[in-house]
C-alpha cells in the first residue's frame, strides 16, 4: 500500500516551482505561436498576424500569470483530496493493525500513558520551581545573607541579632537590609484558639527590599520598628485572609489577639509570592538594644543599590565583618558571610540538581514508550 509520503512525492514531482510556471508558460506561448501562424496561412505577413494574435489572445503577461494561479489552486485542492484520503486510509489500516493484536495495543497504550502522564507532571514542577520567574522586580539585586563561621564548620547560618543590626549601619552598598524570623503565635478571642505560622520582619522588607505592594492596606512603617505601642499591627497573608475573613476588605482596622495583645490590621499581601505564602501573619520586628550577638536567629534579605554589582556588595560585608570581628574579638572570631539568590527559597541547589535529573529520566521513558 502506497504511503501518504510516496503520494506526496508523486504528485509535486513533475509540478513543483518553477516546473510548473515553466511548463504553463511554454504552453501558452506555444498556443499563441499557433494562433499567428494561422493568421499567416490567411494572408497576413508575419508582424501583422503576431499582432493580431496577441490581440486575440489577451495580455500574455496576464493570461499567464492567471493560468499559474489556476493551476496552483487545482493543485491545492487535489493536495487536501489526497492528505484527507491517505490518513483516513493510515488511520483505517492501523486500527486494523492494533485490533489484531491487543495485547500488544494494550502494552503500547499504557507505556504512552505512563511516558506522557510522567513527563507532564514533572515538567509542571519544573516549569513551576526552575523556569518561572520569581514575582519580585530586579531579583538580580537581591541577595540572602547568612552567616559562616568555618572553623565551627558553619558555612551558612542564621544572623546573630546585634550583627545584624550593625551591618544594616556599617555597609555602604545596599538600599536596605531587612531581616525576619519564623515563629508561631496564638489567635484567641474567638470559639476556639488557634495556632498560627508567624514572622517578624524589619519595616522595609516588603516594600524596599522585595518590591511587594500589598493586596489591600500598606505594609509596615520604619516607627513601628521601634519599642512601644505603634508595633502592634499586624499584616495578614493572602491565604489567611481569604480562608478566615472571607476577603473581607473591612478586615483593616480590625483588631486580632495575638499572644495576650491587641495587634490592629493594616494590611494584607498579594498572593503567589515565594516564602511569602509559608506565613500567615506577619509582625514587626522591633529592635533590642540589648540583641545577643552570639545566638544566630535571623533571616537576612538585602537589595543592592543601583548600578552596585554583587561582587562590590558581597566585598562591602566582608569588610563589615572583619570590623565585627575587630570590635567584638571573643564573639566574632571568623566571622564571615555568605550569600546565595533568591530562588533558593523555593528549591536548594540539590533539589534542582534532582529535578533536572529526574526530568531527563521521564524524557528518556518518553523516547522509549514512542520507540516500542
Amino acid at each position: 500500500m502506497p504511503s501518504t509520503l510516496d503520494r506526496w512525492i508523486r504528485l509535486w514531482a513533475p509540478l513543483s516551482g518553477r516546473r510548473l510556471e515553466r511548463e504553463i508558460h511554454d504552453e501558452l506561448d506555444f498556443h499563441l505561436e499557433m494562433l499567428a501562424l494561422e493568421l499567416e496561412d490567411r494572408g497576413l505577413d508575419p508582424s501583422e498576424a503576431q499582432r493580431a494574435a496577441e490581440a486575440r489572445f489577451g495580455d500574455p503577461s496576464r493570461m499567464k500569470r492567471e493560468a499559474v494561479r489556476g493551476e496552483r489552486s487545482r493543485i491545492r485542492k487535489r493536495e487536501r483530496v489526497l492528505l484527507m484520503d491517505g490518513l483516513r486510509q493510515d488511520l483505517r489500516f492501523g486500527l486494523r493493525q492494533l485490533w489484531k493484536r491487543p495485547m500488544f495495543s494494550g502494552i503500547a497504550l499504557a507505556m504512552l500513558a505512563l511516558g506522557i502522564g510522567a513527563n507532564t507532571a514533572i515538567f509542571s514542577v519544573v516549569q513551576t520551581v526552575l523556569l518561572r520567574p520569581l514575582p519580585f522586580p530586579a531579583t538580580e539585586e537581591i541577595l540572602q545573607l547568612w552567616e559562616s563561621r568555618q572553623e565551627q564548620g558553619r558555612n551558612r547560618s542564621g544572623v546573630a541579632p546585634a550583627n545584624y543590626w550593625d551591618v544594616r549601619e556599617m555597609n555602604r552598598t545596599f538600599v536596605d537590609i531587612g531581616a525576619f524570623r519564623w515563629t508561631q503565635v496564638n489567635l484567641t478571642g474567638e470559639d476556639h484558639p488557634t495556632r498560627l505560622s508567624a514572622a517578624r520582619v524589619t519595616s522595609g522588607f516588603f516594600g524596599t527590599i522585595l518590591g511587594v505592594n500589598p493586596a489591600l492596606g500598606r505594609t509596615f512603617l520604619p516607627e513601628e520598628g521601634e519599642a512601644g505601642g505603634a508595633s502592634r499591627v499586624a499584616l495578614l497573608s493572602y491565604d489567611f485572609w481569604q480562608s478566615r475573613f472571607g476577603r473581607d476588605p473591612s478586615v483593616l482596622g480590625t483588631s486580632l489577639i495575638l499572644d495576650g495583645e491587641s495587634h490592629t490590621v493594616v494590611g494584607v499581601l498579594p498572593p503567589g509570592r515565594p516564602w511569602l505564602d509559608a506565613g500567615e501573619v506577619f509582625l514587626p520586628m522591633v529592635r533590642n538594644p540589648d540583641a545577643p550577638r552570639g545566638s544566630w536567629e535571623l533571616g537576612v534579605v538585602a537589595r543592592l543599590s543601583p548600578g552596585v554589582s554583587r561582587e562590590a556588595g558581597v566585598a562591602d560585608l566582608e569588610s563589615v565583618a572583619r570590623r565585627l570581628e575587630e570590635l567584638y574579638p571573643d564573639i566574632n572570631e571568623g566571622i564571615g558571610i555568605s550569600w546565595g539568590l533568591p530562588e533558593e527559597w523555593i528549591a536548594d541547589d540539590g533539589l534542582r540538581r534532582a529535578l533536572w535529573i529526574l526530568l531527563g529520566a521521564v524524557g528518556f521513558l518518553l523516547m522509549i514508550a514512542c520507540v516500542n
